[in-house]
């Protein structure tokens, strides 16, 4: 982290304006929360659905804020004032800066849709932790950074938090980290300042509409994920979803598709369905293997293939550590594809180890998968 900013700083962090100079040069944090705000700190106000942050300058300044950072031309006396076309994207600019932008330090993977973002969010901190490496997760159950769970308090935090546990991730020595990206949160900007190496979709319902307002206003905030990847970065889309159509024109990234008892990139054909798990054939790059999964239902081994997907794209899952089968030559394997070497090709054979390896806790399978 951090200790201080300068003026300069700020600036070349987030491009703004400064129209307001102050006597002060440097500031020691930052806050969108006006009643937090402290001493020397950059505050930063947000609009939302009821309220405009812009209304709450005055308390944040009464509190010892002594920079501003605005979309608003303002005056206070004695306090720095930057003005920038959208403060929701400026906090995140200036949260990845604050914290040494630990995002940078991270592949970033991220799952968005209506269902089953947690349960594929669990499958892919489990499958990357059995891989031998350590991954962050970020969403509605808890929030990982591998030094410690925290219980989550939104499924996406706002940039601030989301760049704080990211820098706690990285001192604990997490090379991943999953994160849920709900619909909210990419509308408010809260994920544009990390580069994500896949980020993958799982279907589209009705939900969130008061919100929204509309279906397709709805689909444009998930897109919004989509459109932000690089041209080498993978986006893991679910074939079986009609929405993932409109997605997939909208986005630069290279487009894996996966479907459940259909032809696509990535496929399962399910053999059997019973209390005590499901069979499936996990077929990819011309090979298959059968998987036995202790979780139930279509609709998991649809959350299943999206887990290997973002995985695959990530080339982070190669073989699991504790397996009796795996050898000395496997986890070097590991370690170099891990480091970003090697070719990131996933046999058949090794997808199926990962998967069937129980994807968390009891308790948080609970909470994961909704069954009772």
């Amino acid at each position: 982290m951090r200790a201080s900013f300068t003026i300069a700083e700020i600036l070349a962090a987030c491009g703004g304006t400064l129209v307001r100079r102050g006597a002060w040069d440097a500031f020691c944090g930052v806050s969108t929360d006006s009643r937090t705000c402290q001493t020397g700190e950059l505050f930063i106000p947000l609009s939302g659905e009821r309220h405009d942050g812009h209304d709450f300058i005055p308390k944040a300044v009464s509190n010892g804020a002594k920079f501003i950072v605005s979309q608003k031309n303002i005056h206070i006396d004695g306090v720095q004032v930057i003005i920038v076309p959208d403060t929701t994207v400026a906090a995140a600019q200036l949260a990845q800066a604050r914290w040494a932008n630990p995002g940078a330090k991270l592949t970033n993977l991220a799952v968005t849709g209506t269902n089953g973002k947690t349960t594929v969010a669990f499958l892919v901190r489990s499958i990357i932790n059995n891989a031998g490496f350590k991954c962050g997760l970020v969403g509605t159950v808890v929030y990982d950074t591998g030094s410690g769970l925290k219980e989550s308090s939104l499924t996406t935090p706002d940039s601030l938090e989301i760049a704080r546990l990211q820098a706690q991730m990285v001192e604990s020595g997490a090379k991943y980290m999953i994160t849920e990206a709900s619909s909210h949160a990419l509308s408010q900007n809260r994920l544009c300042c990390i580069d994500f190496k896949a980020a993958a979709f799982t279907n589209l319902t009705g939900d969130h509409l008061d919100y929204h307002k509309t279906e397709k206003q709805y689909l444009a905030a998930k897109t919004v994920l989509f459109e932000n990847l690089s041209a080498d970065s993978t986006a893991v889309l679910n074939k079986q979803s009609p929405a993932s159509t409109e997605i997939a024109k909208k986005t630069k990234a290279k487009v894996m598709w996966f479907a459940v008892d259909e032809p696509a990139d990535l496929t399962a054909q399910v053999k059997s369905m019973t209390t005590a798990g499901t069979v499936f054939e996990l077929k990819y790059n011309g090979k298959s293997e059968v998987v036995n999964t202790p979780l139930l239902g279509r609709h998991n081994v649809s959350n299943l293939l999206t887990a290997a997907g973002l995985c695959l794209a990530a080339a982070t899952a190669t073989a699991t550590p504790y397996d009796p089968g795996v050898n000395r030559r496997q986890a070097n394997q590991a370690a170099r594809i891990g480091n970003g070497v090697g070719t990131g090709e996933l046999t058949a054979r090794e997808t199926r180890r990962l998967l069937e390896v129980r994807p968390c806790r009891p308790a948080e399978a609970v909470q994961a998968t909704g069954l009772r």
